[in-house]
């Protein structure tokens, strides 16, 4: 189903012209990811770690100020994990698939905010941990889902439409392999887009 989903939205994005009102185009930025973990090993911290972002979005005018915005993104996430002096990094690299609904709220003709609600289904297509722990399979695992609230801002520049939008995510998926342990994703995002 996730494959069938990549594919549909990837179709739309290319040949998205039978939609009377569509937006569509490219977005990147910085991820701020962190794991929460349950329970909490003793003596460890776990710190954001950067990533990168980026992919590109579907937007459909729906009723008056909602708008329904698909997505699929490249995404770095993971953790920083530290004991003393000594650290662990865990770097889980996803494709994303978000899904939003966005309220617009109109400022000036040329410029809006809008908040943003929505899901995410994620599919895990790489894991590094560094230093190698010489484990043999994964730590994590391969899917991962969630929900994701955010602010937006959207303005015309030139030809084209510039978006700048700051949303957090939360997993629901325990991606955690070992029995007892509740692993989850959180993640702060940044994004600029550029409508096409």
């Amino acid at each position: 189903m996730k494959r069938l989903l990549t594919i549909t939205l990837i179709t739309l994005f290319i040949s998205g012209t039978g939609f009377a009102q569509i937006n569509k185009g490219i977005t990147g930025g910085v991820n701020l990811p962190n794991l929460s973990v349950d329970p909490s090993p003793d003596g460890v911290e776990f710190e954001n770690y950067q990533g990168m972002v980026g992919g590109i979005f579907l937007e459909l005018d729906l009723l008056g100020p909602i708008d329904f915005q698909a997505e699929v993104l490249y995404s770095q996430k993971g953790t920083i994990a530290k004991i003393g002096d000594h650290e662990t990094k865990a770097r889980l690299n996803y494709i994303l698939i978000p899904v939003l609904i966005k309220f617009k709220m109109p400022v000036v003709p040329t410029l809006g905010l809008n908040l943003q609600g929505g899901a995410y289904l994620g599919k895990k297509i790489g894991e590094t941990i560094e230093p190698d722990m010489g484990a043999e399979d994964d730590v994590f695992e391969n899917s991962d889902m969630g929900a994701i609230i955010g602010v937006g801002v959207q303005f015309k520049a030139f030809v084209s439409d510039l978006r700048i939008e700051a949303r957090y995510s939360m997993g629901f998926t325990n991606i955690g392999k070992e029995e007892g342990d509740t692993i989850k994703n959180k993640n702060m995002m940044v994004l600029i887009g550029i409508g096409l």
